[in-house]
């Protein structure tokens, strides 16, 4: 019998959100004290399921803290899965119909500018120097916030996203911040506004934040009706669940059209 893979962690992003009208942290600054999350993502807690250890031949299940030889695995497994998922994506786009492009291209410039403008809001709240004294504490479990939509947003115009380091906490963190210019970055990166920054916005900038938001939600789902591979549960998540089935297919009872 082949042994199964293991699986991508459910860790996907720390105290993300309470359930609040953003998907963001509305919490006392005593913190987000039930744990909750973004409803983008799954399992909060970082967890991973061995079927067998290679070991002991008994089944392994790790929360949190895993020995070195797994996270090494892990970081090897996350760089085959994205080697081979980076080229395929860009031979199916190939063949897409040109009317395919053109609304790839057309709806990824749309996410483009509304991400844009929430980024106007963060820099209004001064929030790169708040974001300075924390050492971006919100990126810390940024591994599979990347999406099939970030990546068909460098794809479709011919290039590449920079290359993925998964040692890190992001994989596009570089010693100076984030590596994804504003406009490709994940939903959720571009969204997420800590309650230091929330706290700087006026009333009606909050309203905007939310008004953006929700759009910008839309916008990624509706990639998700189009193509199997979207899912703001990011683009290896996804990979690995269709296990070699095309990410730009149908999904299964799509009935949408493109046009």
């Amino acid at each position: 019998m082949r042994a199964a893979r293991p699986r991508l962690p459910g860790w996907l992003l720390e105290a993300v959100g309470n359930g609040g009208p953003r998907g963001m942290v509305i919490a006392p600054r005593s913190g987000n004290r039930r744990g909750e999350q973004d409803p983008a993502y799954g399992s909060l807690r970082p967890s991973f399921l061995f079927p067998e250890d290679r070991w002991s031949g008994t089944a392994v299940r790790a929360c949190g803290t895993l020995p070195l030889i797994f996270w090494v695995e892990m970081i090897q497994y996350r760089e085959q899965l994205w080697q081979r998922t980076l080229p395929a994506v860009g031979v199916e786009l190939q063949t897409l119909c040109a009317q395919k492009k053109s609304w790839i291209a057309a709806a990824t410039a749309r996410i483009a500018r509304n991400q844009l403008l929430m980024h106007e809001l963060y820099l209004a709240a001064d929030g790169p120097a708040m974001c300075c004294r924390c050492q971006g504490a919100c990126c810390a479990c940024g591994t599979h916030h990347f999406t099939l939509v970030n990546l068909l947003a460098y794809l479709i115009h011919g290039e590449s996203p920079p290359s993925p380091n998964f040692s890190q906490t992001c994989p596009f963190l570089g010693e100076s911040g984030c590596r994804l210019p504003v406009a490709r970055r994940p939903f959720n990166c571009v969204i997420f506004l800590c309650e230091d920054v929330w706290e700087q916005l006026s009333e009606q900038q909050q309203r905007q934040a939310r008004h953006l938001e929700n759009i910008l939600r839309r916008q990624y789902q509706m990639f998700d009706k189009h193509f199997a591979g979207s899912s703001l549960h990011g683009l290896l998540i996804r990979a690995e669940r269709l296990d070699g089935q095309a990410l730009l297919a149908p999904p299964p009872g799509c009935v949408v059209a493109i046009g």
